[in-house]
């Protein structure tokens, strides 16, 4: 509860969520996540990991029709591995479109369990910041939406003031 994770690991905005423990629900020892990337209270992207034995994830990435993209980012899309669309899609992306509704870029993480949407989680910061494509075509595909001069200009005055620049 004493670490700062948001100044650690340059996402800045966490520094200023009170701290707090909770439990969540297990879920299972591995299982298949969604994660749709929101912009502007609408879903897009999407992608699926999960763990093989090895420990390695795998990602593939969809659009919000679940149309497979040959997005390589982080790691490559696996053409062996192949994810049936769930079959509460167009729940899931109805649950994100109302979480999502307040904020102009969020990644919203969901689990089809039993006939049921869960959340995982909500993060502004995917992957630590450090979501990165080997194509960059893709990143600018994924970060269109969300940068604009105001965005870039709020987060450097965030940096300012999360390192002790306060008179902004």
């Amino acid at each position: 509860m004493t670490i700062d994770y948001g100044k650690q690991r340059a996402e800045f905005h966490y520094s200023f969520i009170k701290r707090r423990i909770f439990a969540e629900e297990y879920l299972g020892e591995n299982p298949l996540n969604y994660r749709l990337f929101c912009y502007n209270d609408e879903p897009k992207y999407l992608y699926t990991s999960i763990k093989n034995e090895f420990g390695t994830k795998n990602f593939n990435f969809f659009n919000k029709e679940w149309n497979p993209l040959n997005f390589n980012c982080r790691h490559p899309p696996n053409p062996n591995i192949t994810f049936e669309k769930p079959k509460l899609f167009e729940e899931m992306k109805n649950i994100a479109r109302k979480l999502s509704s307040d904020f102009k870029f969020v990644r919203i993480d969901l689990y089809e369990l039993n006939n049921e949407v869960k959340l995982g989680e909500m993060t502004f910061s995917p992957m630590n910041s450090e979501l990165f494509c080997i194509n960059k075509t893709h990143e600018i595909e994924l970060g269109k939406d969300i940068i604009t001069k105001n965005t870039i200009y709020d987060y450097f005055i965030l940096f300012l003031r999360n390192i002790g620049f306060d008179s902004f």
